[in-house]
């Protein structure tokens, strides 16, 4: 492989790389606008479940943080992953938990600015 041939190979992985970051902040962000209305919703309800729904969300986030830690090093470090496929992968896994919350959150769509959309809720 000449070195052009390799410089343009390195530039497409670069490429690669950053369309994967980019599409890790947008998905990233619609966890975090769902997540805040799962947080509207659980305002409703009565103190000692509000309070048991705030301790489980913060025991799981500090897990899940340790977690994420220790996989990305056991991955990029022991294993030696291209960073490019590890950004595929996380994305697909966000793109899973962005969809899960959607569907718990009764999540019509979105507005055009970005905003989780609510579906009407049959009333009982």
């Amino acid at each position: 492989m000449s070195t052009n041939q390799k410089a343009t190979a390195q530039t497409a992985r670069n490429a690669a790389v950053l369309a994967a970051l980019d599409r890790f902040r947008a998905l990233n962000q619609k966890v975090g606008l769902l997540a805040e209305l799962g947080l509207k919703e659980s305002l409703a309800r009565p103190p000692a479940e509000r309070m048991a729904f705030l301790q489980s969300l913060e025991e799981a986030r500090a897990l899940h943080r340790a977690e994420l830690n220790a996989l990305t090093r056991v991955v990029t470090e022991y294993l030696g992953v291209d960073s490019a496929v590890w950004l595929k992968t996380l994305n697909e896994e966000v793109e899973i938990e962005v969809e899960r919350l959607e569907k718990e959150l009764h999540v019509a769509g979105w507005d055009k600015t970005g905003n989780p959309v609510v579906a009407q809720r049959k009333k009982s």
